[in-house]
């Protein structure tokens, strides 16, 4: 109910109380006055009977005096004044009073009886000051009615206010939990600390980091919950002292991945309320190795041109000893049938029997055809090598299978490093070739770079661990439907245990030592197989049992 309705409804029912007590305030004082009279009247019987005046105008001043009377008259048997008395005029505020009407003026008459006769009456003007308890009472009844106002508005006030502060604290709450959630829905590593290096704040992925929970980390030293910021409380402590922000890129850090890179930012405390930092992590091993391997790959294309340059280069001396080779065959056999040859011969003192004869018997012949082979073998290198690195612009093509994997091994077979005694031809080759099989669409230099990544891990892993007869073993078969065709490349290496043959595809995982290896050579075979291909690339092995990799591509493009 409201606080106006319940206070002007208790006004009026006091109101009404209040009349009913004055009315019957107003009975009583009456009746009071009225025996009081009576009293008079009995006092004064016997000097109005015996006609005496002295007495009876004596007490009846002191009656009109003490009972507030305007004046007061005593009258025989046939209504004569016997004796009268007037009582003390009244004050400025009571004459006021009685103008106003707030005292009137009252007739009370009672008879004489003297001796059960009637000897006479009394009759007084009576001023009724009840009014002066009237205006206590009201005063008291105002201050009462003023006081519960105030205590209504007090309890509305304290109504509202707790109402407010509700609201308030469910705002604040809100306001809270919603600048909890943004803290807690970023991917970085946010931790607030004070001056002292004490945890004010730790958010969900740092909980998940740590596997501290933030109720355990709140108000503990940042090194105990946080040991790799240790060696950083004296960049934290300059920059709240300084009001300065601090960053540092790629700071290296060590964990069962390998070596990881954070980028590390300390943010002061604005304000005076609070001092302190909010110290902001963020990964940044994902951004520094792609930078790797954009170095890597600019790199890679450097080599690649250098590399294109020299098979150039290499082509034009290649092709004038191949045709000189050709040029002595034909000089030195009598099989050319050129007149010049026998001229010269005679003229030498001998024929060209007898240069062919000399020829055969120490080799020469088969010297200059093994130059010819040699020769052919090298321009097959070098064209191969040209295919691979040249840029392809023809997009996917219809490819057999059996000439590209073998391209890729004459390719790999080149693959040599005098540091580590490493030689690929060094690896047994064992083929199964499936005579069957269609031929695929695809990027012949894609799947080129495919095959050479795998190779290329196999004849490393054989050659690092000591194989004693490295060897390969490719197989080649069409799928059950004939929908697809598979590329089997196993190897009777060292093999990997299950934990890492998980993580073999995954962008930036390598097993070798640092600087040998990006990660990223079986990843991005991956990504070309199953992403632009549309293939499988899968991986079987066991530790000391090898590993065999199958590709599968579909005949048709998906």
């Amino acid at each position: 109910m409201n606080i106006k309705t319940i206070f002007f409804s208790t006004l009026f029912i006091v109101s009404i109380l209040c009349g009913f007590m004055v009315a019957a305030h107003q009975r009583h004082i009456l009746g009071n006055a009225q025996k009081k009279l009576e009293q008079h009247a009995r006092i004064i019987a016997s000097a109005l009977w015996k006609y005496e005046t002295e007495d009876p105008l004596a007490y009846l001043g002191l009656a009109a005096e003490s009972n507030h009377y305007r004046r007061i008259a005593v009258m025989d048997d046939v209504k004569n004044e016997f004796i009268s008395v007037t009582g003390p005029l009244p004050g400025k505020t009571e004459r006021l009073f009685i103008d106003l009407g707030l005292i009137p003026v009252k007739r009370l008459t009672t008879p004489v009886i003297y001796e059960n006769t009637n000897i006479g009456e009394i009759r007084v003007q009576w001023y009724n000051r009840a009014v002066y308890s009237y205006l206590y009472a009201s005063f008291c009844l105002a201050l009462t009615f003023c006081l519960l106002w105030f205590f209504l508005s007090l309890a509305r006030a304290k109504k509202t206010l707790k109402a407010r502060v509700i609201e308030r604290t469910a705002e604040l709450d809100n306001l809270q939990k919603y600048l909890a959630s943004i803290i807690n829905s970023m991917p970085s590593l946010l931790i607030g600390v004070d001056e002292d290096h004490r945890v004010t704040h730790w958010n969900n992925t740092t909980e998940k980091e740590t596997g501290i929970p933030s109720e355990k980390a709140q108000g503990r030293h940042l090194s105990r919950v946080f040991p790799r910021m240790s060696e950083d409380l004296g960049k934290i402590a300059h920059s709240i002292q300084n009001h300065e922000i601090s960053l540092e890129r790629n700071k290296p850090r060590q964990s069962e991945a390998g070596t990881c890179y954070d980028d590390v930012t300390i943010f002061p405390l604005t304000g005076d309320c609070h001092k302190g930092a909010v110290i902001r992590i963020d990964d940044a091993t994902p951004r520094v190795r792609m930078e790797e391997m954009m170095i890597q790959s600019e790199k890679m294309l450097s080599v690649g041109g250098l590399a294109a340059g020299m098979a150039h280069e290499i082509n034009n001396p290649l092709a004038g000893m191949m045709q000189t080779a050709d040029v002595m065959r034909n000089r030195l056999t009598m099989t050319s049938g050129i007149a010049a040859n026998e001229k010269a011969a005679l003229r030498a003192g001998t024929t060209m029997e007898a240069i062919q004869k000399f020829m055969e018997d120490r080799g020469i012949l088969r010297m200059v055809s093994t130059i010819n082979e040699s020769g052919r073998r090298v321009a097959a290198i070098v064209e191969n090598m040209l295919s691979f690195a040249r840029k392809s612009n023809a997009g996917t093509v219809s490819q057999n299978l059996r000439e590209l994997v073998d391209k890729t091994l004459d390719l790999a077979a080149t693959d040599y490093d005098l540091k580590k005694q490493y030689d690929f031809k060094r690896i047994e080759i064992q083929k199964e070739y499936d005579s069957q099989i269609p031929d695929v669409i695809c990027e012949s230099s894609k799947i080129q770079q495919v095959l050479l990544n795998i190779l290329r891990n196999g004849a490393q892993a054989m050659q690092g661990s000591g194989t004693a007869h490295p060897c390969f073993f490719i197989r080649i078969f069409a799928g059950q439907d004939r929908d697809k065709v598979c590329v089997e490349i196993g190897d009777n290496g060292p093999g990997m245990d299950e934990k890492t043959r998980k993580r073999v595809f995954e962008p930036f995982f390598t097993t070798k030592p640092a600087g040998e290896g990006t990660g990223l050579g079986l990843s991005v075979s991956y990504f070309i197989v199953t992403e632009t291909h549309r293939g499988t690339l899968s991986v079987e092995s066991r530790p000391g049992k090898g590993a065999r990799f199958t590709m599968c591509l579909p005949v048709r493009p998906v």
